[in-house]
């Protein structure tokens, strides 16, 4: 991964994600999948100032792996549109 390369890539994945997790905290009945929904947000917006800084390829790379884990949160939460 390049540098500033890799830190846009994440930065758009966390734009998609966050307009998913409002969508979703939105639909959900169940109040612990809004919290869990509002959660995700809450990571996704942490991750998204780390990489408004000059961070390291290091700290992008594990940045890069809050999203991945912060998008399978989400999946998880789709269960609950059934």
């Amino acid at each position: 991964m390049s540098g500033p390369r890799s830190r846009d890539t994440v930065l758009v994945r966390i734009q998609a994600l966050r307009r998913h997790a409002e969508a979703m905290a939105g639909a959900v009945v169940r109040e612990p999948s809004r919290a869990e929904a509002r959660q995700v947000l809450a990571t996704l917006g942490e991750a998204e100032a780390w990489l408004r800084g000059q961070p390291t390829p290091e700290v992008v790379a594990h940045i890069a792996r809050m999203v991945a884990d912060a998008s399978r949160r989400l999946i998880a939460l789709g269960g609950d549109l059934r």
